[in-house]
């Protein structure tokens, strides 16, 4: 379909308006907006059973466009997973996955058409490629050259990569379809800039971790005739942590007055946001003798962080326990409404306070922020996951 994004404000799809999903009034339920025009709600949706009974109580619906786009046959996908099964590779399906734009930008457009390929993902120095010819060693050599990456290939049909190329050529971002409005996510915000820079910038950062993680009252950095010494006050007494060379004094000074807002002063506050938490510390810069001792202090207590994957309907499911399955099968942990879902399709481990995102061999693979994954990867707030239709988001608190 080649028409701008559009809006259903009739009943079953007999009409369409060029209104955008972003135009669209927020009302107080999640995935739901308001049309002023006509007076009817909105609903997104995200898959096409979402869509069907929606179609069926006359509601309005928005649908992005790779819900409705055209998909390959189970049959289809069997003959791909034999051919990739033939030469040691992985098959994925690309109906249901928005590569990131960086990356698919890595090739040029003609290239990726000429050689019937698209960039799916990166993993360090890596290019992960979906291809439907795998013996074609020209169209590798091609990529390697003009993006530097070693590339390591996936397979996929040659209908789905057109279609993934198409949706990738399109100057905006996915439109909807079946005569509803574009689906644009909602703006991010601004970054704040990050004023702790370097290796000292990350230094500063590990301590502020540590005081939480060993329950530690404060924190204070002090200087030595040959280094600096971290000791942490915790309720078993002083604890000493880590060292490391005095020539970094200044620096770390200069970062924490500049970032605390201490300015020449003696006395700021920083900010650390660990595992999805905002957390703010007291720095005190005191003279001792004739040096500067720098004391960390939290101002709130910090709880081990709980993840929830939030649906496209807006609910949120608790992640619990160390290993959470998400799949068709019974034994799952968490089983969303989906045909196309693998029956073990992908598991979160946790790891202390920390989270990984990791891929069970699915058909369709397992896709953060855009990007197919491999092996494992952390999590972090807001995080997308795209496993097969579904979409999730991570949420920590």
């Amino acid at each position: 379909m080649d028409e701008k994004p559009i809006q259903n404000c009739e009943v079953r799809f007999q009409f369409r308006c060029p209104k955008q999903w972003e135009a669209l009034r927020e009302t107080s339920e999640p995935g739901v907006r308001s049309c002023s025009q006509c007076q009817k709600q909105v609903y997104l949706c995200q898959s096409t059973q979402e869509v069907a009974e929606h179609a069926r109580a006359g509601h309005c619906v928005a649908v992005p466009r790779w819900v409705a786009a055209p998909k390959d046959s189970p049959a289809d996908f069997e003959q791909v997973q034999a051919l990739a099964q033939e030469h040691g590779l992985r098959a994925i399906r690309l109906d249901a996955a928005e590569p990131a734009s960086d990356v698919v930008k890595l090739v040029p457009m003609d290239v990726a058409r000429k050689h019937g390929l698209i960039p799916v993902g990166r993993d360090g120095s890596t290019l992960l490629v979906a291809m439907s010819r795998p013996a074609d060693t020209h169209a590798i050599d091609d990529v390697k050259f003009l993006t530097g990456y070693h590339v390591e290939v996936v397979l996929a049909s040659r209908q789905e990569i057109e279609r993934a190329l198409n949706r990738a050529d399109e100057a905006n971002a996915p439109y909807m379809e079946l005569g509803v409005v574009a689906c644009y996510d909602e703006p991010e915000p601004e970054p704040e800039p990050d004023l702790l820079k370097g290796p000292v910038g990350k230094l500063i950062r590990g301590v502020m971790r540590d005081i939480h993680r060993n329950k530690a009252s404060q924190a204070r950095i002090e200087a030595t005739d040959t280094r600096m010494v971290v000791q942490y006050e915790t309720e078993g007494g002083l604890r000493e942590g880590m060292r490391f060379p005095l020539k970094l004094r200044e620096e770390l000074l200069r970062q924490l007055r500049h970032a605390s807002g201490a300015g020449a002063g003696h006395e700021g506050q920083l900010q650390l946001q660990l595992s999805g938490q905002p957390l703010r510390f007291q720095v005190l810069i005191q003279a001792v003798g004739s040096r500067e001792q720098v004391v960390l202090v939290p101002l709130e207590k910090y709880t081990s962080p709980e993840l929830y994957l939030v649906t496209g309907t807006g609910a949120e499911i608790p992640v619990t326990g160390e290993r959470f399955v998400i799949g068709r099968t019974e034994g799952s942990d968490f089983r969303p409404d989906s045909l196309i879902l693998s029956r073990r399709h992908a598991v979160i481990l946790r790891e202390g306070d920390d989270y990984f995102l990791e891929d069970l061999a699915s058909s369709s693979g397992t896709w953060l922020n855009h990007e197919l994954i491999l092996g494992r990867r952390q999590l972090s707030e807001g995080d997308e996951i795209s496993l097969a239709d579904v979409k999730l988001r991570a949420r920590f608190r």
